[in-house]
């Protein structure tokens, strides 16, 4: 079909680039379409001539052969025959013939990443880059100078040794923040595609940071410390955005929306606007203990489009270890709450294979549904429509800066069982239950906890035609595990390994500004379900505020 043509194409372009030379031009895939597919493939292999005199050879003496065939001209055959003459080349002669390719288009590939990426550095990134790019012009290796900035060694086991900053390195890169969010860039003119895509409406940020601290989750501890964008400034943003995109939905976004200190006022001011521009406002990142009667009244002027919560354990006890900071009565108050304003679809999210999960925990995930549904009986306003409540579980991904960072991913096959355990309780009318596959997130789990080793293993799928993993479609585990064997690895000493307290992390020469010894203070206060506050009510002294130089704005 034609999303595989075109996949397979880009694919073999992108691949084709990768092989050029400096100076050959990049290859690009303009279109294509059932009428400009190839009618016949033509392979030609002369090992006495290089890839330009092949490319001439094939223009003089096999392109006035072809037919013209349905509009596909001597041009398309020209280029779909250098590609296939390219691609045959012998890569020895194209390595000797100029540096690596990857240098030759690394510049565009960081301009694009550093606006997503860079917070405050977008521009001295780019300024360093430019610097090693001009100095590798005068034979100085540019790459080697940006990513070679230490030396690791390792113990026999396969952890790491020593961990050695090289000359003129800082021991440990401290992450830079944007202190004041007012001052950030935001894109009120974006490009508005021609087909849909997953984001496709107006995503505002209202702040950035969380204050809860969950303890599994990295982007919680990563983008500490809060900081909050004034309330006129979104104003200003969300109407610049709608008028210059159209787009009729907008999306209210932050790790956690409900605990921008100035949401209700917000939505009061875009109320008018959105009214007259038929456009719906969305949260999607509730806190199932602040849903108040105030903020639901405000999304009810909207299309109704459901709620989502995110209790992500069954159990108190399995709650308080995470640190969820939330009750079962928090999220039935808020169910029935929605319920009764109207709403009729509620998703649920959860996990499975937490730290200290017991059984018990598990089967508590099929309670809660079923005193969701029960709260829909007690207080729906309208229960001809009925109710869809969707139960969604991920399997638990360690993930490096976090206080579960020492924890191992359990089994795949025990966390198959907790699905199979879970699927059978779930037997409540009109609930959902959807569950992670799990090849996926054991591979996630493996380069979640992996080290620079696995930079050969991502090469080496890669090669064996492992592209778009993140697309179940694509995504093939047998490929991936024959990679780990042929580079002599076990994902599984990433992925399912427990870690001691004094074992040297592969990514301890990056701080995110929250300390290590805060970090394992909540890794030992989930084993003794303690909850800590959130940063709201008093500050907890993770030590990511230093960055502000101030109290953060949780």
């Amino acid at each position: 079909d034609m999303d595989s043509a075109m996949v397979k194409a880009s694919t073999a372009v992108n691949q084709l680039g990768d092989a050029l030379p400096d100076m050959a031009s990049t290859p690009t895939l303009m279109e294509i379409s059932p009428d400009m597919m190839a009618t016949q493939y033509i392979a030609v292999d002369y090992d006495g001539m290089d890839i330009y005199e092949l490319s001439d050879y094939i223009s003089e003496n096999v392109l006035p052969q072809l037919e013209r065939v349905d509009g596909v001209n001597d041009d398309l055959a020209q280029d779909q025959i250098d590609s296939r003459a390219d691609t045959a080349a012998d890569a020895d002669a194209i390595e000797q013939s100029a540096a690596a390719p990857k240098k030759t288009f690394a510049i565009t590939d960081t301009e694009q990443a550093a606006k997503y990426i860079g917070d405050s550095c977008a521009g001295a990134l780019m300024d360093a880059w430019r610097a090693f790019a001009a100095e590798k012009e005068g034979g100085a290796d540019a790459d080697s100078a940006l990513f070679s900035r230490d030396h690791v060694t390792h113990n026999d086991d396969g952890t790491v040794k020593s961990i050695t900053a090289n000359e003129g390195a800082p021991k440990v890169v401290l992450k830079r923040i944007m202190r004041d969010m007012d001052k950030a860039y935001y894109p009120t003119k974006t490009i508005v595609p021609s087909t849909e895509i997953v984001q496709d409406r107006v995503m505002l940020e209202v702040f950035r940071g969380c204050i809860r601290g969950c303890r599994f989750c990295q982007a919680g501890y990563v983008y500490r410390p809060v900081r909050n964008r004034s309330e006129e400034l979104l104003r200003g943003y969300a109407v610049e955005a709608v008028e210059d995109s159209g787009y009729q939905d907008m999306t209210l976004s932050s790790l956690s929306t409900s605990d921008y200190p100035h949401l209700v006022e917000l939505c009061d001011d875009l109320e008018d606007f959105c009214a007259q521009r038929h456009v719906t406002l969305a949260l999607p990142s509730l806190r199932a203990d602040n849903f108040s009667m105030a903020l639901m009244e405000r999304l009810q002027k909207g299309r109704k489009t459901g709620l989502t919560f995110a209790p992500e354990a069954g159990t108190q006890r399995l709650r308080d270890a995470i640190n969820k900071n939330l009750t079962e009565e928090d999220l039935l108050e808020s169910c029935r709450r929605a319920f009764a304003g109207g709403y009729s679809a509620v998703k649920l999210y959860f996990m499975l294979g937490l730290p200290t999960e017991t059984d018990e925990d598990v089967l508590g995930i099929a309670e809660v549904a079923s005193h969701v549904m029960h709260a829909w009986r007690e207080s729906a306003s309208n229960k001809n429509r009925g109710v869809r409540i969707t139960v969604s579980t991920s399997w638990f991904v360690p993930k490096a800066h976090t206080a579960f960072q020492w924890e191992p991913q359990i089994p795949i096959e025990e966390y198959e069982r907790r699905v199979k355990l879970l699927r059978e309780a779930m037997n409540t009318k009109s609930v959902t239950y959807n569950w992670h596959p799990s090849p996926t997130s054991f591979m996630e789990a493996v380069i979640s906890c992996g080290d620079r080793r696995l930079g050969k293993v991502i090469e080496t799928a890669w090669r064996k035609g492992e592209t778009l993993s993140a697309w179940e479609d694509y995504f093939d585990l047998n490929r991936w595990m024959e990679a780990f064997e042929e580079c002599g690895l076990d994902p599984h000493f990433y992925a399912n390994r427990k870690r001691e307290k004094d074992e040297l992390m592969p990514w301890a020469m990056i701080s995110s500004g929250v300390t290590e010894q805060y970090l394992w203070r909540e890794h030992e206060r989930c084993y003794q379900s303690v909850t800590t506050p959130d940063c709201r009510t008093h500050c907890n002294g993770c030590g990511a505020n230093l960055l502000l130089g101030r109290p953060c704005d949780g």
